[in-house]
């Protein structure tokens, strides 16, 4: 699995200084890593931190315990493009959702794609809304809040992105895509 990890201050300093301390941040965590003996791969760009591991629990104990975290969330990959990102983000939300309740559907973009935020989260809770039936959206007090991040990647033709929770593969890229981020506390509740 992988965690979508955010920092705080790092995004307040200068390209120098934030890169620095964001690479301090990955050192970190590797030797907390290292430490308790758990396997993990760490990966970054400009504005978060992936973290790979297979022992879910133990790293998301490391992630709490670790100075510089300002939150992170459990992750899965999809692909960027609007309708196979739309159809990941339904599949995710079905098991999540039932008749009757509200959902609202919380986009992020960084980076140059054929679409803007408001197409995907219009686009995405279309497929959701679609996906399971008796379905209400809310976007000021719903029961269910899904985050879908789109982040471009240098090293990736087209971007990728990342839904979070089931994992969810990018035939592109192996370590980055879509996210769905579950950390909002409503959906916290909803799996626990």
């Amino acid at each position: 699995m992988v965690f979508l990890v955010r920092f705080g201050e790092l995004a307040l300093k200068s390209r120098y200084v934030r890169r620095q301390l964001q690479d301090r941040l990955v050192a970190n965590l590797l030797e907390r890593f290292t430490a308790e003996g758990k396997e993990c791969l760490v990966s970054s760009d400009f504005g978060r931190i992936y973290v790979h591991a297979d022992d879910t629990a133990a790293a998301a104990s490391i992630l709490a315990r670790t100075f510089g975290i300002v939150s992170f969330s459990p992750a899965a990959e999809a692909p960027s493009d609007l309708p196979a990102l739309c159809g990941a983000v339904a599949a995710y939300a079905k098991p999540l959702l039932s008749a009757g309740m509200s959902f609202a559907i919380r986009p992020r973009r960084s980076g140059t794609h054929p679409y803007k935020s408001q197409d995907l989260g219009r686009e995405a809770g279309s497929a959701v809304w679609t996906a399971v039936p008796g379905l209400r959206v809310d976007l000021e007090k719903p029961d269910r809040e899904i985050s879908v991040e789109v982040r471009e990647w240098p090293s990736c033709s087209g971007g990728a992105s990342e839904v979070s929770e089931p994992a969810l593969e990018s035939s592109k890229c192996p370590l980055h895509g879509t996210w769905l981020d579950l950390s909002h506390p409503k959906n916290a509740a909803a799996k626990s």
